[in-house]
């Protein structure tokens, strides 16, 4: 799982897409389900930052030493078409996520999944850290238009991409699904 498609994994399932860098994958990161018809299986909470450890890496038996300092944000579907990525220039800096919104279309479902995400990503591009789900992971990053295009490097190596919108203060990452988009919005933390 990569460092930005993990995010998508801690918004409690499996998914088939990739996400952000060194966060969550549209194909590889778990994202909440389109309906509980899918059988879809949602994972449990993330836990809380006393726990977010990796095995993996070498800070101490760590990717990273990054601490999840983010409160737990619900998912919520919007039955509208998601704004279209612009990228930009991605501030260095910590960011949480703030808000986790899965855009269904037009005639898709609405309201509050059930489902809850706690993210944290540390930028200073090329680099980039996370911690969600319990696990710190570290990548590089490189843009290509509105594109991260993302390498996990620590607990394992992949590749993905995801599109992105940045501004002074905030960074939205696009999670395409099979019938959705799920984005989420980062918001700097050192401004």
């Amino acid at each position: 799982m990569t460092l930005l498609a993990g995010a998508a994994t801690a918004a409690c399932s499996s998914s088939d897409d990739a996400g952000p860098a060194g966060g969550p994958s549209s194909r590889e990161t778990p994202e909440p389900p389109d309906d509980a018809a899918d059988g879809a299986a949602a994972p449990a909470d993330p836990p809380d930052a006393a726990t977010d450890r990796s095995d993996a890496g070498d800070a101490g038996g760590r990717c990273n030493l990054l601490e999840n300092v983010a409160s737990d944000v619900p998912v919520v579907r919007v039955a509208d078409d998601a704004p279209a990525p612009a990228g930009g220039t991605i501030a260095s800096g910590t960011y949480i996520v703030t808000a986790a919104t899965e855009y269904t279309g037009a005639a898709g479902s609405s309201g509050e999944t059930g489902q809850t995400v706690r993210m944290t990503f540390r930028f200073a591009l090329p680099e980039v850290e996370s911690v969600f789900e319990g696990v710190n992971r570290s990548a590089t990053t490189t843009i290509d238009g509105t594109k991260l295009v993302t390498t996990t490097t620590c607990p394992s190596s992949q590749a993905t991409e995801t599109s992105y919108t940045a501004t002074a203060s905030t960074l939205s990452v696009h999670i395409v699904k099979s019938s959705s988009v799920l984005v989420y919005l980062l918001t700097r933390l050192d401004k």
